[in-house]
């Protein structure tokens, strides 16, 4: 073999070598996140045979009247909204926000929780608002109708609840329950009505004790005081789905069966969040081995 063709033979193994080095850590890696995912999957199997336990914290709306579908979310807020008919202050990203069609356009709505109360935010499309009178105050009763947003309550299978909010003229207003005991303004629920172009902003804050499991949204439009209109409901059942937040009690399980660096979410079958516990290991954290920062991030998703 010549000169010549004895160092191409080695330039081309000089070329190959950081190839196959490349080769090999990528084929290391590969094995290692797919042993990491196994043990995740494993560690989740485990999880979930020790909750089946708590049954109670994943409950099953089965009947026709309850639909898993339907189920109205509580979102966490960090802090107490000022009920003012603006959003700006909830903390929350715009995505948040559910959207329904009305006969003007969207209808997009929000429900927090902080501390002992409910907070609601709707924002309504309506071409034509139509304020209450106070023979428009009662809901479906009599002739004359008004632009309202209605919070529907129940604790299946007894009688439902329903928060009304109808304003007659923007600003602070006066929320009406219905309930078997009647029709009565409620003061301590607190309401605040806003106009914008082309419709309204309503953000409220009701006292957790005033709301059942069941929890469902109703919105009623109307062109003229003489006209039923329509209603938009979060629900397509003939009562509201549950009300879904995170279980404090469920927080407290899986806060003792996740294990350091992991970050756990738990759902219900409707893709909610309902308990969250641990934090995933921080890169930049003290003490961790050099070049390993590939293995947590496989080992923490």
């Amino acid at each position: 073999m010549t000169l010549k063709r004895q160092l191409l033979l080695v330039s081309l193994l000089a070329l190959m070598l950081p190839w196959a080095g490349c080769e090999f850590i990528r084929q290391t890696e590969s094995a290692l996140r797919s042993s990491q995912q196994q043990i995740l999957a494993s560690t989740a199997r485990a999880i979930a045979d020790s909750m089946a336990q708590y049954a109670e914290e994943f409950p099953l709306a089965l009947e026709d009247d309850h639909l898993v579908g339907n189920q109205l979310y509580g979102h966490a807020l960090e802090g107490a909204p000022v009920i003012d008919g603006y959003v700006d202050d909830w903390a929350i990203d715009d995505l948040e926000l559910r959207t329904l069609q009305g006969p003007d356009g969207p209808i997009r709505f929000i429900v927090g929780l902080h501390g002992q109360h409910a907070y609601l935010y709707v924002e309504v499309a309506d071409k034509s608002v139509v304020y209450a009178t106070p023979a428009a105050l009662i809901p479906g009763d009599g002739t004359v109708h008004s632009d309202r947003v209605r919070l529907i309550s129940a604790n299946p299978p007894y009688l439902e609840e329903t928060v009304s909010f109808a304003a007659e003229a923007p600003g602070p207003l006066v929320a009406y329950v219905r309930s078997p005991y009647g029709f009565a303004p409620e003061p301590t629920i607190r309401a605040h009505w806003q106009d914008v172009p082309n419709g309204y902003r309503l953000e409220a804050r009701v006292p957790l004790s005033e709301l059942g499991t069941h929890l469902g949204l109703v919105v009623d439009q109307t062109g003229a005081p003489a006209d039923p209109g329509a209603a938009v409901a979060s629900f397509s059942s003939r009562a509201p789905g549950m009300f879904v937040s995170l279980s404090p009690a469920l927080m407290r399980i899986v806060d003792g069966l996740v294990q350091p660096g992991m970050r756990m979410i738990v759902t219900d079958a409707a893709g909610w969040r309902i308990a969250t516990a641990g934090q995933l290991t921080s890169h930049g954290a003290a003490g961790r081995a050099p070049g390993t920062g590939w293995l947590e991030v496989a080992y923490g998703s």
